[in-house]
């Protein structure tokens, strides 16, 4: 993955990438974490977390955002929040 810009905040980080995302379909660094659930990975410890549904042609992305110090409670917030996006 390259390396961002010197300067930017992590808040830009993000927007660059979300930018990248809808511009290009390139997410960059991801992992799955379970069959709905995926994170995004920055250098600098920051994640997205995020799952994908189709409704009526348009696909909907949940992000959720931590770092590696909350990642666990974080992870379990973003699982819980895609279930209810996929099965409620």
């Amino acid at each position: 993955m390259a390396r961002w810009p010197a300067g930017k905040d992590k808040s830009a980080n993000c927007d660059s990438r979300l930018e990248k995302i809808r511009d290009f379909g390139h997410y960059g660094h991801v992992r799955k974490l379970s069959s709905l659930l995926f994170e995004i990975k920055f250098n600098n410890g920051n994640r997205i977390y995020y799952t994908e549904r189709i409704i009526d042609g348009e696909v909907l992305i949940l992000f959720l955002g931590g770092n590696k110090n909350g990642q666990d409670k974080d992870i379990k917030k973003a699982q819980k929040i895609a279930e209810k996006i996929h099965y409620d």
